[in-house]
């Protein structure tokens, strides 16, 4: 198929950031109203944002926008943060492993039949938040079994596995092993009352929501 010039890539190509950063504010509001398919197209769209290849340029790239620095919402790796315990929720003994999960919180909350239902979210606005370059933000881990070093999972790793193996560009009959891993209710391995505690929702989910209200604060605090 012959190739035609733009006449305008300039212009053509601020309309197609504008039409993404759209689309991508409209999928978080579909994630965040209990839609979460929506984020393997969130993921989509984030590749095509950020995503360099050798064969193709992102529209942050284009647009010499990975010059700037990136809000870093995640939780320091050593510890243990991100609990959210609702009312009515006593009398728990929590244990938790080397599991790093840093983009997201745990919520453990008693329903009206007093089970107990454990649940990921993404942080959300965080006032504490670090500034990275491109690079070391889109490198970073934000899931890790601590002392594995192939036991990881960054931003980048988060974007791409979802977009281009799970289904939300094409989907790969083959996984990679961390994210068979990480995608599980009970991939933190915690001990709640002497059971391993299984959440009610995808972890890599919440994640790459929380990794596009990043990519949207830092546009925001850019402008």
């Amino acid at each position: 198929m012959a190739k035609v010039q733009r006449e305008s890539q300039k212009g053509d190509l601020n309309k197609a950031f504008d039409f993404n950063i759209k689309m991508l504010k409209q999928l978080c509001n579909m994630y965040d109203g209990g839609e979460y398919y929506a984020a393997l197209w969130i993921a989509v769209v984030l590749r095509t944002l950020l995503k360099d290849s050798t064969h193709t340029n992102s529209i942050f790239k284009q647009l010499e926008l990975k010059d700037m620095e990136f809000i870093d919402t995640s939780f320091p790796i050593n510890g243990c943060s991100g609990w959210n315990v609702g009312d009515g929720v006593h009398n728990l003994i929590v244990y938790s492993n080397n599991v790093f999960a840093g983009l997201l919180k745990k919520n453990i909350n008693i329903s009206c039949d007093k089970k107990i239902h454990l649940s990921f979210t993404n942080r959300g606005n965080s006032r504490l938040c670090n500034k990275k370059t491109f690079d070391d933000w889109y490198d970073a881990s934000v899931f890790e079994v601590k002392g594995e070093s192939e036991m990881k999972l960054s931003r980048k790793d988060v974007i791409e596995t979802l977009a281009e193996k799970e289904g939300g560009a094409h989907f790969d009959n083959n996984t990679t092993q961390q994210y068979a891993y990480f995608q599980k209710g009970d991939c933190l391995k915690i001990i709640i009352n002497d059971e391993i505690a299984i959440f009610e929702n995808n972890p890599v989910f919440a994640s790459v929501r929380q990794i596009a209200y990043e990519v949207l604060e830092t546009i925001d605090l850019n402008n």
